[in-house]
């Protein structure tokens, strides 16, 4: 649809309410001049309703329509919207501002805001905003700032970082360098938008700026990654103190699209000369020093070792020996028995995959899934768990043995290849598993993507047969609309809430609440990861349905699975149903 011309600012003042605001010369002339300023310009009442605004707003990637926008809020880009509420005095104040054009360039705004009183007795007293664009027309050079956030871009990183380490040569001092990146970023633009997300790295720029010093450099290499450059800080001491204040800083809720939402991060660090003489190294240690601070559990910081670069060596050797690991039929289910919380009763089997390597013996799936899932071979690795738990648990059924369900965990990226519901299909026909028996565990967070995609997929497998369970519930973003919608029949609490119930730590209101939630929409609830007898006495008492956890039984492989069954620690009825003694 085309453009029309913004609105005079008689007809602005009749849309809300007759708003006067004279001028020492006719307004139309006042129209003319601020449609032909180079400049933002914006005219609201102190609740923010708008009365004028130029055309200028036209090229800025974010804006409101300048027509159909009645506030400031719905005109105003999302960085600037931001910005204004960190101003100390929002209605008087002046600060540089990033702003992105439609056509992706980027440009330096000096944002000028200002009270206009009114002329007369009774008369509204306005706001107007004046934003000054500080970027030549003919400068060609590269910009140098991030357009979202208004951090330091890639290129201006570069220079500092040159700067930097040439001055650190010459005068025998560190350099040091932190790469920083968003835990489960990508929960949350999967969750709440990728509007939601960008307000996340809007805000978490904010408190870096605020924790850093003036002299410290803050820069945004894209999506979730953030790098550090601390001026003068080379003893490890201070180099921890800044790491915990920006990690504590990070965790507090952020006000996010109406929800409390709490962040956290991992943080990587390196040094020159001591981890690198280079741009390239200091960065490629930082970035190894942040994984590893990812894989031993997130929200932590690490100072790179020479041992993580064997670490990456080990890893792109993993997956090469991973790509081989389905061709030489390396890999195994384990199988941990759910069990119904009053009676005793084996009501189910969650598969688990292990890898038996040729040389290193059985790897944990913790280190090897989320390989498969950055390399894109977990649909192959799924679709053979999938095919292998049906084809063990039909040869079961037909040994007269009846342990209630199969249950097979799915990786979002599984779930949403193409032909995923015949896959499934596939793999109960060539079985020969009533669909009743099988029952797929999808994440929290997989009922936040697509959701529409998603719920019919569910569906189709719901009217097979099948059972749907949320794996890990409680520590994603979902929403109780969608999750209502859903053809979901079971919730499984995540290990995390049920740790200290039972104890003298004991905190169970979030398990509590799941356990509720569960029953008040017809659902079954089980806790995962029940390990004392504390534990399993406060879920039956809060009347938990089924658990799961070493507790009871561990993961075990089928030779001992069987073992198990067949041992006194089991009765067996004359149905074949199973109950641990």
């Amino acid at each position: 649809m085309p453009k029309t011309n913004p609105p005079s600012l008689a007809s602005r003042a009749s849309l809300h309410g007759g708003l006067a605001f004279e001028f020492d010369f006719p307004s139309a002339s006042l129209e003319v001049l601020a449609g032909k300023m180079p400049a933002l310009m914006a005219l609201a009442t102190t609740e923010g309703a708008l009365i004028f605004s130029n055309g200028h707003f036209e090229l800025l990637d974010g804006a409101g329509d300048t027509v159909e926008s009645d506030t400031e809020a719905g005109l105003f880009p999302a960085p600037l919207r931001l910005s204004l509420t960190k101003q100390a005095n929002p209605h008087d104040t002046v600060f540089m501002q990033a702003l992105r054009y439609l056509d992706g360039s980027e440009h330096i705004y000096e944002i000028h805001r200002f009270k206009v009183p009114a002329v007369e007795e009774g008369r509204t007293e306005l706001i107007c905003t004046l934003g000054v664009c500080q970027t030549s027309p003919t400068n060609t050079s590269p910009p140098q700032f991030d357009p979202l956030t208004g951090l330091a871009n890639r290129a201006q990183l570069y220079e500092q970082l040159r700067r930097a380490i040439d001055y650190g040569r010459v005068h025998r001092e560190c350099v040091t360098v932190m790469m920083l990146n968003i835990d489960r970023f990508k929960n949350i633009n999967d969750s709440l938008g990728v509007g939601a997300g960008d307000d996340v790295l809007i805000q978490i720029s904010e408190i870096l700026r605020n924790v850093l010093r003036d002299n410290d450099t803050v820069a945004r290499l894209g999506s979730d990654e953030f790098i550090l450059l601390l001026d003068k800080v080379d003893n490890p001491h201070h180099i921890t103190k800044i790491a915990d204040k920006i990690l504590n800083a990070i965790g507090q809720p952020l006000n996010i699209c109406g929800h409390e939402i709490t962040c956290t991060a991992s943080l990587g660090v390196s040094q020159f000369p001591i981890h690198g003489d280079s741009i390239d190294l200091l960065l490629k240690h930082a970035d190894e020093a942040m994984a590893r601070a990812k894989s031993e559990g997130k929200n932590r910081y690490k100072i790179y070792t020479a041992q993580m670069s064997e670490r990456t060596v080990d890893a792109l050797l993993m997956e090469n020996d991973l790509r081989r690991a389905l061709e030489q039929d390396e890999f195994i289910l384990f199988y941990q028995p759910q069990v119904h919380l009053r009676t005793g009763k084996i009501i189910g089997l969650e598969a688990l995959i292990r890898w038996q390597h040729k040389t290193k013996g059985v790897i944990s799936p913790l280190d090897f899934i989320p390989l498969a899932e950055e390399t894109g071979l977990i649909e192959e690795v799924g679709a053979w768990v999938l095919a292998h738990a049906c084809e063990r648990f039909h040869h079961w059924l037909k040994q007269g043995l009846s342990l209630g369900k199969v249950a097979v965990n799915l990786s979002a990226r599984q779930f949403r290849q193409a032909h995923f519901a015949e896959t499934v299909v596939e793999a109960l026909n060539k079985s020969k598993l009533p669909p009743q028996y099988l029952e797929l565990e999808i994440t929290e967070s997989l009922t936040m993507q697509d959701t529409d995609e998603v719920l019919q997929t569910l569906g189709y497998l719901n009217k097979l047969g099948l059972s749907i369970a949320i794996d890990d519930f409680g520590t994603g973003y979902s929403s109780l609309s969608y999750l209502k919608k859903f053809p979901v029949n079971k919730l499984k609490i995540d290990r995390t809430f049920i740790h200290d119930v039972g104890s003298e730590l004991d905190d169970g209101a979030i398990a509590k609440s799941i356990i509720d939630l569960a029953h008040n929409m017809s659902m079954l609830v089980v806790a995962e990861g029940v390990e004392r007898l504390g534990q399993s006495r406060w879920l039956y008492d809060q009347g938990c349905d089924q658990v799961q956890g070493y507790y009871f039984c561990k993961p075990l492989s089928e030779n001992e699975l069987l073992k198990l069954l067949y041992s006194e620690k089991v009765f067996r009825d004359s149905n074949g149903d199973c109950f641990i003694v």
